[in-house]
């Protein structure tokens, strides 16, 4: 087995990006394998925010943003800018959502609570 250095690991590119095509927007966009500090995130936001619907539909929109990315890999939307993605479409967020999830091997109900099944 080889072992890996910390200067290996640093290098690596385990967050793969993939393309997402979003009828909603009339085209497609790159979404991003979250990490682990943004899994981290969203979940202290949950333990914070509780169960309430704006938590969830706030922790959509923060892991949609965590997730999309221009073709560079950049993150597309900050954290401070997380309300622009709040007024977009509903579909368009749950979509998006749904594939992170996915994307992320999150478990089924994390899934059903994030798009409000």
């Amino acid at each position: 087995m080889k072992m890996l250095s910390r200067d290996h690991l640093d290098a690596v590119n385990d967050r793969p990006s993939k393309v997402l095509e979003v009828p909603e927007w009339e085209g497609a966009v790159y979404i991003r394998e979250l990490s682990a500090g943004d899994r981290d995130t969203l979940d202290q936001h949950m333990i914070e925010q509780g169960d309430s619907e704006s938590a969830h539909v706030t922790l959509r929109c923060k892991m949609v943003a965590m997730a999309l990315v221009d073709h560079e890999g950049k993150r597309m939307y900050s954290d401070d800018e997380v309300a622009a993605l709040s007024a977009k479409s509903n579909s368009a967020i749950n979509h998006i959502c749904k594939h992170v999830v996915e994307q992320n091997n999150l478990s089924p109900q994390k899934q059903d609570d994030l798009v409000g099944n």
